[in-house]
This record gives structure tokens, sequence and C-alpha cells, in this order.
């Protein structure tokens, strides 16, 4: 698996149990733009989904 690929389940794995609070330290480090941009696009779309049921 790339880096990338890798970094994305990671963080699904953690997303599947639907945690009260998820800390991400560098969650994009060292990976490519186009994984860069998922996970960044990801985040923002379950930061949102939060702010709206609260």
């Amino acid at each position: 698996m790339s880096g990338g690929n890798l970094q994305k389940l990671i963080i699904g794995r953690e997303l599947i149990t639907s945690p009260d609070l998820l800390i991400c330290f560098n969650p994009t480090w060292g990976l490519d733009v186009g994984a860069i941009n998922y996970i960044h696009e990801t985040l923002i779309k379950i930061k949102n989904k939060i702010n709206q049921l609260y």
C-alpha cells in the first residue's frame, strides 16, 4: 500500500467508530498532494457534519 492509501485507511478505521473527539496532528505529513487534498476535504466534511448536529 502507498503511504496515502495507508493513511486514508487509518483515518477511516478511526472514523468508523464515530468518536466523540478526534485529534489529528499532522494527518497529511509525508503524503502526496492528492492524498493531502482528500484527507483535508474529508476532515472538513466531518467537521461541518458535526457542527450541523450541535
